[in-house]
């Protein structure tokens, strides 16, 4: 969920603070980071809220609007580690390539459930980092679930990964619950 819809923020503080030590005032400058994710959709929000508790045992802040702010530190750097985040930057996790395919399916999931949907005859992926989407192709491959790649498209160089839906019905599936019912919709049609 993070890969492509997460953003890491990196800013400065500078503030005067009062030395009890020594009596005297001092500028102290912090450097600090967060990551910030947003999603509107309940479902997704009290999932992500659900695995953060389980991984870190931490509950991210949530704005008014739908971001979750993580401000702690050795979050934000095992979470960087995995995957540079950003619409542009985000690869598929070594990690995540080499591992099991309940982890594959977890990972493509959670990425469908930000940036996929359900048009036409196919589960389509969305975005504008051709070596992300990539990746992705090559996950699903390791899946045995036949995709392909179009675009760029549009002044924003857009590109999509067509999906085949029954076989990533039958592995995937969607968490955020309208994508959700559009697949079973799909994949009773075709079948």
């Amino acid at each position: 969920m993070l890969a492509a819809a997460g953003c890491k923020v990196e800013y400065v503080t500078k503030y005067w603070g009062f030395d009890k030590r020594r009596g005297k005032c001092y500028l102290f400058t912090e450097r600090k980071r967060r990551v910030i994710f947003t999603n509107l959709n309940q479902t997704i929000s009290d999932n992500f809220i659900y695995l953060m508790q389980i991984v870190y045992s931490y509950s991210p802040r949530v704005e008014v609007r739908g971001d979750f702010l993580i401000h702690v530190e050795d979050i934000i750097s095992d979470l960087l580690k995995y995957s540079e985040l950003g619409c542009k930057t985000w690869l598929v996790p070594e990690e995540v390539m080499n591992s099991n395919d309940i982890v594959k399916s977890a990972w493509i999931r959670g990425f469908a459930d930000g940036d996929g949907g359900v048009s036409g005859n196919f589960v389509i992926l969305h975005s504008i980092n051709k070596a992300g989407l990539d990746s992705v192709s090559r996950l699903l491959d390791s899946l045995n679930i036949h995709n392909y790649i179009l675009g760029p498209y549009g002044s924003a160089r857009a590109y999509k990964l067509k999906v085949d839906p029954v076989r990533y019905g039958e592995l995937i599936g969607f968490v955020h619950p309208n994508k959700k019912v559009k697949l079973e919709i799909l994949v009773k049609k075709l079948s």
